[in-house]
C-alpha cells in the first residue's frame, strides 16, 4: 500500500510543481506536464483498487477525473497551434495568408478555453481537492487511515498483475479494431495504451530497467500512431467549428477555399495514419512484445 502511496505522492509533487506555472500560461509544456501528472494519478489510483480503502477510491476518483478534464480543451488547442505550420506548410503562400482569420479564431478559442481552465483551477472545489488529496496520501503513507483488503500485498506482485491485466485489455480491444471501426474506438484504445504505459513508467523502479525501456519503446510506436489519428479527429472538428463561425460572419471566398484545402490536408494525414494502424498494432501484438513483457513482469 505504501508503494502505491509513494508513487502517487511523487505525482502529487509534480501536480503542485506545475500548478502555478500552468496558470501563468507562459509555456504550453507546463500545462502538458500538469495534465500528464493528473492522468497518471488517475491510472495509479484505479490500479490501487482493493489496495486502498474503498472510501478513498470513491472519494477521489471522480474529482481527479474532473480536474484532469479541465485541462483537455486548452491542451488540444495547444497541440493544434503547435501543428499549424506543419499542416499549412504545403498549401502555398496565398492560402496561408487567406487562413489568417482561421488562425486568429483558433487562438481566440484557445484564450477562451484557458480562461475556463483558469476559473476551474482557481475554484474552491479545485483548491479543496488538491489539499485533501495531499493530506490523504500523507495519511496512507503513515498507515494512519483505512486500507483495502489487499493493502498488505507485496508491491511487485500487485503491480505486475495490474500490468498484465492492462496489456490483455489493450490487446483484446486492439484486435477488435477494423477498417470500419469508428474513431471513438481508436480513441478508447489510445486510453488503454496510456493506462498501460503509465503503470509501467510509474512503477519502473520496481521493474527490470532494460525490459521496461524496450517495452515502453514498442508501446510508444503504437501510441504515436493512435495520437496522430486522435489529433486529426480533434483538429478536424475544431476547423468545422471555426468554419461555421466565419461563414456566419461573412468570411471571404478566399478564406473559405483555403479552409477547405486545410481540412482536406488534415483528413488526408489522418487517413494515412489510420491505414498504418494495422501495421503498428501488429508490431505490438507480437510474440516479441510478449517476450519483453514476460521479462518485465518476471
Amino acid at each position: 500500500m505504501r508503494g502505491f502511496a509513494a508513487v502517487l505522492a511523487h505525482l502529487d509533487d509534480a501536480v503542485l510543481h506545475h500548478w502555478e506555472t500552468a496558470l501563468a500560461d507562459s509555456d504550453p509544456e507546463d500545462l502538458h506536464q500538469l495534465r500528464v501528472a493528473l492522468r497518471r494519478s488517475r491510472s495509479v489510483l484505479a490500479a490501487a483498487d482493493t489496495i486502498f480503502a474503498e472510501e478513498t477510491i470513491n472519494r477521489f476518483r471522480d474529482d481527479l477525473r474532473w480536474l484532469a478534464g479541465l485541462t483537455g480543451s486548452t491542451r488540444d488547442l495547444d497541440v493544434f497551434i503547435g501543428e499549424w505550420h506543419r499542416y499549412t506548410g504545403e498549401l502555398g503562400g496565398r492560402s496561408v495568408a487567406a487562413l489568417l482569420p482561421v488562425s486568429e479564431r483558433l487562438h481566440r478559442h484557445r484564450r477562451e478555453a484557458f480562461e475556463a481552465l483558469s476559473d476551474g483551477m482557481r475554484s474552491a472545489r479545485a483548491e479543496q481537492l488538491v489539499a485533501a488529496w495531499t493530506d490523504a496520501l500523507a495519511e496512507i503513507r503513515t498507515e494512519d487511515g483505512p486500507i483495502g483488503k489487499h493493502g498488505r500485498r507485496r508491491l511487485a506482485r500487485v503491480v505486475t498483475r495490474r500490468i498484465e491485466a492492462a496489456h490483455r485489455r489493450l490487446v483484446r480491444d486492439g484486435r477488435r479494431i477494423t477498417d470500419a471501426s469508428p474513431s471513438t474506438d481508436l480513441h478508447e484504445l489510445r486510453k488503454d495504451a496510456k493506462r498501460l504505459r503509465y503503470l509501467v513508467e510509474c512503477f519502473g523502479g520496481a521493474l527490470p530497467k532494460k525490459a521496461t525501456k524496450h517495452f515502453v519503446r514498442r508501446l510508444k510506436s503504437l501510441q504515436d500512431n493512435l495520437g496522430l489519428i486522435q489529433d486529426g479527429a480533434v483538429h478536424r472538428a475544431e476547423l468545422g467549428k471555426i468554419g461555421t463561425e466565419l461563414e456566419h460572419e461573412g468570411a471571404s471566398p478566399e478564406t473559405v477555399r483555403a479552409l477547405r484545402r486545410l481540412t482536406k490536408q488534415i483528413d488526408a494525414a489522418t487517413a494515412t495514419a489510420r491505414t498504418e494502424f494495422a501495421r503498428h498494432f501488429a508490431a505490438f501484438d507480437s510474440k516479441r512484445t510478449r517476450r519483453v513483457l514476460d521479462r518485465l513482469v518476471d
